[in-house]
């Protein structure tokens, strides 16, 4: 059984009180006797001192009545149980009791010490005291009369003897203190009953609504404060309680907001948390935990983490890495996440989380040691980042590097400056400059000089509106070589939509470009000569039409051919051949203006484009030219070789408006130049006016 304080302190001082009182009652009987005694044994003194003063007066006067009237005042003392008077020989003359009269004093049945009574008598004294059983105070006299009594002689003496009660005066003397004693306790029960009272109305009252308060705080009533008034310590305690209340009350609220605060940061945050006892048995999981595992929390409570989504293989993997490492055994199961741990090292990880539906995932699992206020360990908190996305990106990068180092285009990587940043094998195979040789430069270091600033300017205005850009360029290798190259060049922007760089791809094109000119030299150049083909020509001719057109200018086309070519060409050979028409081509572009074309269109024909004429006899003096160049000796293979020219000219717009028409035209006039002698030239309006023209 449990007693309140409300209840024990006011009982308690009562039960204090009343043993005070039982203790004093205890120690003020065995005084009251040691008093009692002291007292009776005075009185005895000066009773029996009167009562010898008085006899041997009546004794002296021979009053015998006297004595008697005195004893029977003895008689009606309440405490005195005998008195008696003896003679010298010891016989009873005088008692308070009349059957003792007349008997020997060694045959009274009191206790009369004997010795004492002779003592007593010899030395005529008096002497009280205690009985042996100290129960009687004994008053011990010597009675001595003169000769003239007839019963005592002169020189001898009596006995005077007194025995009073001693427990007649303690048991009222007791009844006095028990009186004493019942008025204390009832004052000490008014007392107590005052004090209970006062301490029930300062102090347990008070108490109990410090108490209601408490307990009410503690069964969630937040509210509640004591209050008390007054100035005493119970107020100053109330003040204290209040305050502490009240700071509790604030602390649980900032707690609980500090809480509700954390717990929506773990629930919002992107990571699992997991918390366990020291044991490795799961305690509790947030929810992200729960929906990147697939497992509510109810099924992983009381679980071993371990061994619910962890590859096993994994974990075998890792006890016998940490093994090695740590010189000693670890076992495969919760150890291999707290080994370092115990070392006092964090200890964070990559792993392999398995869900429930059995499909993996790559974590970063950080491990940390929850304790105690004694430092010792109650448990662990596990931190794990599904690191798919950054795994996919880190495969992603890497591909991307090996692209960078193993790609054949050159790349080149620049800040918004243009300044390099970073290049791949390749860029240096390209250029011939060495990674250490262009970091940190300008990417314009390697420009070539063959384009303006126009064009960079267009270029650059490109990127800026378009992200990007794309076209041929060229630019100088480290030998100083100028190539031409395919560049692609995109602007890279970062997450906040600002160009933090740019990327050039190019590609080597000189071999394409070498290619191409040996295409386009097949395609449209005569390989003996060099000079325009068919194609070629008919294409310019067609584009100085046009344009003479739009000017409004002369045109004049000719057709040479060769005279006495196939005589020299039967005779030296085809090789010889050969060399003449090169030599003859030379020839003819020599008597050119840097605005005029010559062509071969196969064997020994040749045409002339001459744009912008200023007459048709500019036209004439420069067939003539040509003729004359032609008709000197030429030296083929050691010989020397005499030929000519016949040379038939058509104008534009007069005799043709078109291709076809100014080149039938022109043929025309050539065979009328050969029919008319050769070593001369003919314009096509002298056929139309003498009318021998051919069809």
């Amino acid at each position: 059984m449990i007693f309140s304080l409300r209840f024990l302190i006011p009982v308690s001082a009562a039960l204090i009180l009343l043993l005070v009182v039982g203790l004093s009652y205890h120690f003020t009987s065995d005084l009251l006797r040691e008093e009692v005694t002291q007292e009776v044994q005075r009185d005895m003194r000066n009773r029996i001192n009167q009562a010898q003063g008085s006899i041997e007066r009546f004794l002296k006067i021979d009053y015998a009545d006297g004595m008697r009237q005195l004893m029977a005042s003895f008689g009606s003392e309440l405490d005195l149980v005998v008195s008696l008077v003896t003679e010298p020989e010891g016989q009873v003359v005088a008692a308070t009791q009349h059957r003792l009269l007349q008997q020997q004093l060694d045959q009274i049945d009191y206790p009369i010490d004997p010795n004492i009574a002779q003592q007593v008598i010899a030395n005529r004294a008096s002497q009280v005291v205690l009985s042996k059983d100290g129960r009687w105070v004994q008053g011990y006299a010597s009675i001595c009369a003169q000769d003239s009594h007839r019963s005592l002689r002169a020189t001898r003496c009596g006995l005077l003897y007194h025995q009073a009660d001693l427990e007649y005066h303690l048991d009222s003397a007791s009844a006095r203190v028990r009186d004493q004693a019942r008025l204390n306790g009832i004052g000490v029960l008014s007392l107590g009953l005052s004090l209970i009272l006062l301490v029930h109305f300062r102090i347990t009252h008070r108490i109990g609504l410090i108490q209601q308060a408490l307990q009410a705080f503690s069964a969630g009533d937040r509210g509640v404060l004591v209050r008390l008034g007054g100035h005493d310590e119970l107020a100053q305690i109330s003040q204290g309680i209040d305050q502490m209340l009240t700071r509790l009350r604030r602390d649980e609220a900032e707690l609980l907001e500090s809480q509700q605060a954390k717990l929506a940061i773990i629930n919002s945050t992107h990571l699992c948390i997991i918390s366990t006892d020291a044991k490795g048995v799961i305690s509790s999981i947030n929810a992200v935990g729960e929906q990147m595992l697939g497992y509510s929390e109810a099924e992983l409570l009381g679980r071993r983490s371990p061994l619910l989504f962890h590859l096993p293989e994994e974990i075998e993997r890792c006890a016998t890495q940490l093994s090695r490492e740590l010189g000693r055994p670890i076992r495969p199961n919760f150890e291999v996440f707290i080994a370092r741990l115990s070392q006092g090292a964090a200890e964070e990880q990559e792993w392999t989380y398995v869900r429930k539906d059995g499909s993996h995932f790559p974590v970063l699992l950080g491990i940390s040691t929850l304790t105690d206020e004694s430092g010792q360990v109650r448990g662990y908190l596990g931190v794990a980042k599904d690191i798919s996305q950054r795994k996919r990106n880190e495969e992603r990068l890497l591909l991307a590097d090996k692209v960078f180092q193993n790609a054949g285009e050159g790349i080149v990587i620049t800040d918004t400056l243009g300044i390099v940043v970073d290049v791949n094998p390749a860029y240096e195979r390209i250029t011939g400059y060495s990674k250490a040789e262009i970091l940190g430069r300008s990417s314009g270091h390697v420009k070539s000089g063959r384009h303006d600033k126009a064009f960079y300017a267009k270029m650059w205005q490109t990127i800026l509106q378009e992200g990007g850009w794309e076209g041929e360029i060229w630019d100088r290798r480290k030998s100083g070589e100028v190539f031409p190259k395919w560049l692609n060049i995109t602007a890279i922007k970062d997450s906040q939509g600002q160009v933090g760089h740019y990327v050039g791809i190019f590609v080597d094109i000189s071999q394409q470009k070498a290619t191409e000119e040996k295409l386009q030299q097949l395609a449209f150049y005569d390989p003996l000569t060099r000079l325009p083909n068919r194609a070629l020509f008919r294409d310019r001719l067609a584009f100085q039409i046009n344009l003479g057109q739009r000017n409004k200018a002369l045109l004049g086309l000719m057709f040479i051919d060769l005279d006495r070519f196939k005589q020299v060409n039967d005779s030296l050979g085809h090789d010889a051949g050969d060399e003449l028409l090169i030599q003859v081509a030379g020839r003819i572009q020599a008597c050119l203006r840097m605005s005029d074309t010559v062509a071969r269109l196969g064997g020994d024909e040749f045409t002339l484009i001459l744009p912008s004429l200023q007459s048709r006899e500019d036209a004439a003096k420069l067939a003539t030219k040509v003729i004359d160049q032609l008709q000197q000796t030429f030296d083929i293979q050691g010989h020397e070789v005499q030929i000519g020219a016949s040379i038939g000219i058509g104008l534009h717009p007069q005799d043709g408006k078109d291709c076809e028409t100014l080149i039938k035209h022109a043929d025309q006039a050539m065979y009328q130049a050969k029919q008319q002698g050769r070593g001369c030239h003919r314009f096509y309006d002298q056929l139309t006016q003498t009318g021998s023209g051919k069809a």
